[in-house]
């Protein structure tokens, strides 16, 4: 029985939330995927504890999966990603806020 709700559990975290813009899916604890047709793009988000529950790294949202790869993500595409994902934390009421600028040196 535990191992059946569980299950369910994991399904319901990973179902995909669509609106006209295309949907966004749990894809890592750190990762979600915007999806539009055979399009899609990985955004990193942050996991944090306190009032705000998740930081939106708006650096990664800069290029497209295959098969769509070499097509250039123009900032209407990504206003509209970014769009979805605010929606789709809106629904949820999960607190979050924005990291802009550039992605982190290593």
């Amino acid at each position: 029985m535990l191992q059946q709700l569980k299950t369910l559990c994991k399904c319901l975290a990973n179902k995909a939330e669509a609106n006209s813009d295309g949907q966004i899916r749990v894809s890592g604890r750190d990762t979600f995927d915007y999806i539009r047709g055979d399009w899609r793009a990985t955004v990193y988000v942050e996991l944090l504890t306190g009032r705000i529950k998740r930081r939106i790294c708006v650096w990664s949202i800069r290029k497209w999966h295959p098969p769509h790869e070499t097509e250039e993500m123009t900032q209407a595409d990504k206003d509209t990603i970014l769009c979805c994902l605010r929606s789709y934390f809106d629904k949820k009421r999960i607190a979050y806020d924005l990291l802009e600028g550039d992605p982190p040196s290593t």
